[in-house]
């Protein structure tokens, strides 16, 4: 098989999958369904009642129950509050925004990348140049959806060991009985992330491998 034909059927892979990188985060950062809160039982816990629950990068919402979304994001209307509790708002906050710069970053250097193959095609060296860059940029672009992905586990466990009474988003505040009554499942919207990355990175790899054919 000749090179030109080998290059040219790595870089419609790579940038198939980088399409699908950039939709896939983009539609994961945008959807609440990351974790799942089900409460057991009657669901009346320290003279309150708690519902079911789903949580995205940014939202939280009440199952079932039309405009419940709270963003987890804003400030706390309280005072004398833990400082680590400003420090899980912030990253709440980097979660959403790494993931979607990274899509955007992801989709920028595709669509460039496409107009400097196309500009390139009869100059090998800089064809070449322009592939590994591509290359290059669509993997940071995984690797962020990843940090995103961590951040958001990193956030969650925070949480557990933060003291906010009566918070729904802070279970670190809920009675022993609430905490043995949730039981906590990671939602779709989660594993559409994880593989938005993987597709990233397989898609960065293939473009790198074109490159050295090119």
């Amino acid at each position: 098989m000749r090179a030109d034909r080998i290059v040219l059927i790595l870089v419609i892979l790579s940038v198939v999958l980088g399409a699908l990188h950039v939709a896939l985060s983009i539609f994961s950062t945008s959807d609440v369904h990351w974790v799942h809160s089900k409460i057991r039982g009657t669901g009346i816990y320290s003279g309150r009642s708690w519902k079911n629950r789903t949580r995205g990068l940014l939202f939280e919402c009440v199952d079932d129950e039309p405009n419940s979304c709270e963003s987890l994001g804003k400030p706390l209307e309280r005072v004398n509050v833990h400082p680590r509790v400003w420090e899980i708002l912030r990253l709440r906050r980097s979660a959403y925004a790494l993931a979607y710069a990274t899509a955007a970053l992801a989709f920028v250097a595709y669509i460039l990348g496409g107009v400097l193959f196309v500009l390139f095609r009869t100059q090998p060296r800089k064809r070449q140049v322009t592939l590994l860059l591509i290359g290059i940029v669509g993997w940071i672009a995984a690797i962020g959806m990843y940090f995103s992905v961590i951040i958001f586990l990193e956030v969650r466990n925070q949480e557990s060991y933060t003291f906010v009474p009566n918070a729904s988003t802070f279970r670190g505040g809920f009675s022993k009985e609430l905490k043995t009554a949730t039981l906590e499942t990671m939602g779709y919207a989660f594993k559409v992330a994880i593989a938005s990355a993987a597709c990233g990175h397989v898609g960065s790899f293939l473009m790198m491998t074109a490159s050295m054919w090119a």
